[in-house]
């Protein structure tokens, strides 16, 4: 992919089911600067790691086909707590309306799609087609001479579609790639901008 410049926004879909992978327009979440959106987006591992082969006591064969155990670790200012209980499975407590997780929680199979761009502006696009998210540390800390905020930190453990397909990344203008099309590859359908 070409050089990247920022991060604009990440758009996330919450599939149907897990086994079905329909996204309805109004299950599409767009983190952008206006709701305290995203400050990283790190892909992980989207090569398989190369196996050497040995035959006649040297080197014979590198395999390398096929994709890693690929993951995504997003940060975002302030993810919405609806959001993040449906992406991990949570469960509201209807009297204190507190957010449970445990031993039934179910993460939501999802989409994500992360907006950068290029050294000419255009935007750059990569999404993962189906996973779902893990959170590990929530760390608060004390305040000193500043207030110290804390980020949202999600992880995406990506699998493949029923295509074969985990990755997809694209430069709007080149090869005729759009916003447009690029999103309903990535959705199923064109979402609300």
């Amino acid at each position: 992919m070409t050089l990247l410049q920022g991060l604009s926004e990440v758009k996330i879909g919450i599939h149907k089911s897990s086994t079905d992978p329909t996204i309805a327009a109004a299950d599409i979440y767009t983190l952008d600067n206006s709701n305290g959106g995203p400050t990283g987006f790190n892909l992980q591992n989207l090569s398989k790691s190369p196996t050497t082969l040995y035959a006649g006591d040297g080197a014979f064969l590198t395999l390398s086909a096929g994709t890693g155990d690929v993951q995504a670790t997003f940060n975002a200012l302030d993810i919405p707590g609806d959001l993040t209980a449906r992406l991990l499975g949570y469960q509201q407590d209807e009297a204190s309306g507190a957010w449970l997780h445990g031993k039934d929680s179910n993460p939501a199979y999802a989409t994500i799609m992360a907006v950068s761009h290029d050294k000419d502006n255009n935007e750059a696009l990569m999404a993962l087609f189906r996973g779902t998210f893990t959170r590990g540390d929530v760390n608060p800390q004390t305040n000193n001479a500043s207030v110290q905020n804390t980020t949202d930190s999600l992880v995406f453990h990506a699998v493949s579609n029923k295509q074969g397909f985990t990755y997809a990344e694209g430069v709007v203008g080149e090869n005729e790639v759009t916003r447009a099309k690029f999103e309903a590859l990535a959705f199923g359908t064109a979402s609300n901008a």
